[in-house]
């Protein structure tokens, strides 16, 4: 035995051998009991898998059955898929379109199919045709523009374009013309792209062109004695003063003389016959100098010596008119003076027999020197359908079906040079006018040129009514100059 320090000695149980002897008995006793008892609670939980065993054990009760799934419902009709939205066709642009076609029975109905037809290959644009007449479309289209009424689009003469553009009216076309348009023009930039481009914008896209040349009614000039029309202008001041001389009222030139910019304008082509010219190279004015007055002084004398030398006091339109009731020997016209004379005479093509064409008689320096101009179409700055605008002037300028329709109808060359053999110009009716186109020049492509030729048209007027040629130029060339700036 062993004690630990500060505790008492514990007293250790000896060992007695009969003591263990019965305690164990005792223990294998209890055990056998239990065992005897779970034998018998394990014969009673044999009997319960038994058919024959004791009926007072109940059946497990049967596992639920589950309900079967009821019937599908027969499904609803689907219903019918909305047809999808047709979307509404975008209302037409509408344009409008200033010109003075549509004044002239002759040339009103022609322009309205062609115009028809654009419609017809754009149906989201209209055109709205608006008359104006030739006389007064600058000043109408001035004023509209300065009152922010002006048109999306005009017809123009090109020695307008220059007022226009610099009173910013007009809308620049760089970005808006096809390439291949430009590019088509591009062998006579010169006389087709050059005189509209203003600042490097261009402002206009010209549609056809004409050159002048000289009328001249067959049978007058037999009564006058001559064989042919004159080809120098001694030989045209000299047949205008004999035709004048006959009996019957006859007139031998038949112009623009009124007292408007078109008297001024027909006193360019004698100006520029005798040498001389209304600008110079800067701009100024030099329709004063020395050929200018010995210009002037040719005309003042005809009329001087006989009053009916000249159609003074009228405008273009009735000195035609004066022509096709052959009372007027020459006129200075483009080849649209065809169809105009076949209408005014009330004869149609038998009144072809009565006149002929004859190149414009040739300078003092022996040079023919015609007019030449075009028609151009200008989209205003105001417009706002400026893509549309250009689609119109385009389509009028670049097909060739109706360029040569207006070629027939209106006597206009095309500006693009693979038009130009159309089978009309084999014509040689044709032949004086394509000529002029060589060596013609345009009218003075100046701003301020309207007001100009206004100005010296009162030059004009003076002295076929019996003033000095030379102080009437002067008087006229000092107002230009003030109005200039000069």
């Amino acid at each position: 035995m062993y004690w630990r320090y500060g505790q008492e000695p514990c007293r250790v149980r000896q060992h007695n051998p009969d003591y263990e002897e019965g305690t164990m008995k005792l223990r294998v006793f209890k055990m056998l009991a239990v065992f005897a008892a779970l034998a018998v609670l394990g014969a009673g939980a044999t009997g319960c898998g038994d058919d024959a065993g004791d009926a007072s054990v109940q059946e497990p009760a049967p596992e639920p059955v589950a309900p079967a799934d009821p019937e599908p419902e027969a499904a609803a009709p689907a219903e019918p898929e909305p047809e999808p939205a047709v979307p509404s066709e975008p209302e037409p642009v509408t344009i409008e379109v200033t010109n003075w076609h549509t004044t002239e029975e002759q040339f009103g109905a022609p322009f309205r199919e062609i115009v028809a037809d654009f419609e017809a290959k754009n149906p989201g644009i209209k055109v709205e045709l608006v008359d104006l007449p030739w006389f007064g479309t600058l000043e109408n289209l001035t004023v509209r523009a300065a009152g922010g009424d002006a048109p999306d689009v005009a017809l123009l003469s090109e020695f307008w374009v220059p007022s226009l553009a610099a009173q910013g009216a007009l809308q620049p076309m760089n970005d808006l013309v096809p390439v291949d348009t430009l590019s088509s023009l591009e062998w006579a930039r010169g006389s087709l792209l050059d005189p509209y481009t203003f600042n490097g914008e261009l402002v206009a896209l010209p549609w056809y062109v004409f050159g002048f040349s000289l009328v001249y009614n067959k049978d007058i000039l037999a009564q006058a004695g001559y064989d042919g029309p004159p080809a120098t202008f001694d030989e045209f001041e000299e047949q205008i003063a004999a035709i004048a001389a006959l009996d019957g009222d006859i007139i031998g030139l038949g112009a623009d003389f009124s007292n408007g910019a078109g008297a001024g304008q027909q006193l360019y082509r004698w100006i520029w016959a005798y040498g001389g010219d209304v600008f110079d190279g800067e701009g100024n004015v030099v329709f004063d100098s020395p050929e200018a007055v010995a210009a002037l002084t040719a005309l003042a004398d005809l009329q001087a010596s006989n009053g009916d030398a000249l159609t003074v006091g009228i405008n273009t339109y009735a000195a035609r008119e004066v022509f096709a009731n052959e009372q007027v020997a020459f006129l200075g016209e483009a080849a649209w003076i065809r169809s105009i004379l076949r209408d005014l005479s009330g004869q149609g093509e038998a009144f072809d027999d009565s006149w002929g064409v004859a190149p414009w008689p040739s300078g003092v320096d022996g040079t023919s020197i015609p007019s030449v101009s075009s028609h151009v179409w200008a989209i205003f700055k105001q417009s706002d359908h400026p893509e549309e605008s250009m689609a119109f002037i385009d389509f009028l300028v670049s097909n060739a079906e109706h360029q040569e329709t207006w070629a027939e109808v209106f006597g206009s060359t095309p500006v693009f040079q693979d038009q130009m053999g159309f089978a009309i110009f084999d014509d040689p009716y044709y032949t004086p006018f394509l000529t002029a186109l060589e060596n013609g020049r345009t009218l003075p492509l100046h701003p301020q040129e309207p007001v100009v030729a206004t100005t010296l048209a009162t030059a004009v007027q003076e002295a076929l009514a019996g003033g000095d040629p030379e102080e009437a130029l002067a008087r006229a060339a000092d107002t230009s100059r003030r109005i200039l700036g000069q």
